[in-house]
């Protein structure tokens, strides 16, 4: 079973057991016999795509992380620029070159190659340790900011409803959506 499956089993058995226990509830409340007090469970849902897709420092960190990657991309074309030119160079002189040069050259040529493959993983892996720090830091914000408003308006469990094959839920009635709340505390 992959996790994504798990997950939706989990969650499934959740929901079913909150529908059954709203039902045995509705259930006692027409019968004669007095039960102890429960508490309603309160179910809200929100779209999380939607809201990294629209909170504005997400926005402007992605737009930071953007001229960095843009930075470093120039400097990786002027690598390759540069052993393009060295190519066309053993190309083009390569017949007038004596064997100890076009063997320096090809040397040359293969050295550069290799300090470009090295230069590419580096900043790849710059780029995705800086693309998950922020990913963090917002996730983190905007957990915090769904839990405040769950607790503002009473809710005691908040779905993920975001639409596709990724989301766990499959219906939901519009007035248990706190997306644009969140997003109003969020972008403040």
């Amino acid at each position: 079973m992959t996790g994504n499956s798990l997950f939706r089993t989990v969650l499934g058995l959740a929901v079913a057991a909150l529908l059954a226990a709203g039902t045995a509830r509705a259930q006692n409340a027409g019968s004669t016999t007095t039960a102890t007090a429960t508490t309603q469970t309160n179910v809200g849902v929100v779209d999380m795509s939607r809201l990294l897709k629209e909170y504005k420092k997400r926005i402007a960190k992605y737009d930071e992380l953007q001229k960095k990657v843009d930075q470093l991309q120039t400097d990786i074309d002027a690598m390759s620029k540069n052993i393009e030119a060295l190519k066309a160079k053993y190309e083009k002189d390569r017949a007038t070159m004596s064997e100890d040069d076009r063997t320096a050259l090809k040397n040359q040529i293969e050295t550069e190659y290799d300090k470009y493959q090295a230069e590419m993983k580096s900043r790849q892996r710059t780029v995705d340790n800086q693309e998950e720090t922020v990913l963090m830091e917002v996730i983190g914000d905007v957990e915090k900011a769904i839990a405040q408003v769950a607790e503002q308006k009473n809710y005691h469990l908040i779905l993920n409803c975001t639409k596709g094959p990724r989301g766990a839920v499959l219906y939901y009635a519009t007035g248990i959506e706190i997306t644009s709340a969140v997003l109003e505390l969020l972008n403040k």
